[in-house]
């Protein structure tokens, strides 16, 4: 498998996390879940860890099945699409996976156990395209958001929780429940008070 002839050879991943790596070979292939599609196939990518050895391939699927969970509204073909070109792939254009070859990229390794207690660690996203941290918001952009959810320029917020009469309570502040909500973010200070919880 492969299209580059000195591609590393696979030696799979011993960790999981967002891993730095460098794209080393491409292939498109037989796909490895939608068998009983004949028009599907996997777009393939071999990564190499920057600071190891390890070394594996990602498999996007190029089909019109739908995926699952919070992707079940877009099909595995826009899915593997929108990755490509999160890590430099224009305009989804296959004939161009050789540009990729040598792009650096992160990752996401992700560990599953068997029941047999068998343990693989399979590249399951590019691009930071699962497991990343989040991305903070600045105090000023958080006041921003927070104070168009209170004024009412935004959809309002629901909370989780009640205090037993109907009105949902606020989690931010104190029992404050939704008619009573103040922006407990906004002072004149640059740090951020952080919800309690």
């Amino acid at each position: 498998m492969g299209r580059v002839s000195n591609a590393p050879k696979t030696v799979k991943f011993r960790r999981d996390g967002n891993i730095e790596v460098v794209i080393v070979d491409f292939d498109l292939a037989e796909p490895r879940f939608s068998q009983d599609d004949p028009n599907a196939f996997d777009v393939c990518l071999k990564v190499k860890a920057i600071d190891s050895e390890e070394c594996d391939w990602w498999y996007g699927e190029y089909s019109n099945a739908y995926g699952k969970g919070n992707h079940s509204d877009k099909t595995r073909k826009e899915l593997t699409t929108a990755t490509l070109e999160r890590i430099g792939l224009k305009n989804g254009d296959l004939t161009q996976l050789p540009s990729l070859i040598g792009s650096k990229t992160i990752a996401w390794v992700k560990k599953t156990e068997k029941e047999d207690g068998k343990v693989f660690y399979n590249v399951a996203g590019l691009g930071s395209s699962g497991g990343e941290e989040p991305t903070s918001l600045s105090p000023e952009e958080l006041n921003r958001r927070f104070s168009a959810l209170l004024s009412g320029a935004a959809p309002k917020p629901t909370f989780n929780g009640g205090n037993g009469n109907g009105a949902t309570t606020n989690p931010f502040v104190g029992g404050a429940t939704s008619s009573q909500m103040i922006n407990p973010f906004l002072n004149n200070t640059t740090s951020v008070q952080r919800p309690p919880f």
